[in-house]
């Protein structure tokens, strides 16, 4: 029973720990996105098509924004995008209507 529980506990350890690696809207995105284009008031509608990921689903789908920067971090062979990715990818104003 106890070596039941220790497994019980380090798989749920571990599927935090991936799932929490699997999210990238993070402070330091956000700044090195901010430190580009200093103007701009993010929301996760901007990269991402709902504001909040789906119940049923808990996935949280990209739009054009959102690809165009997976596309040029994974291009520069980056986990997360960074200052250059968010400047290789443009303006999310760019991406309007897309």
């Amino acid at each position: 029973m106890k070596r039941i529980n220790s497994l019980l506990v380090l798989s749920t350890i571990l599927s935090v720990g991936v799932s929490s690696s699997l999210v990238l809207a993070n402070p330091t995105m956000i700044k090195a996105y901010k430190s580009v284009y200093p103007d701009a008031k993010l929301k996760c509608n901007m990269c991402h098509v709902d504001a909040l990921p789906k119940k049923a689903e808990g996935s949280h789908e990209w739009n054009a924004y959102g690809l165009a920067v997976k596309k040029a971090a994974k291009d520069a062979g980056l986990e997360h995008p960074t200052e250059d990715t968010f400047k290789a990818a443009g303006k999310i104003e760019d991406f309007k209507g897309k």
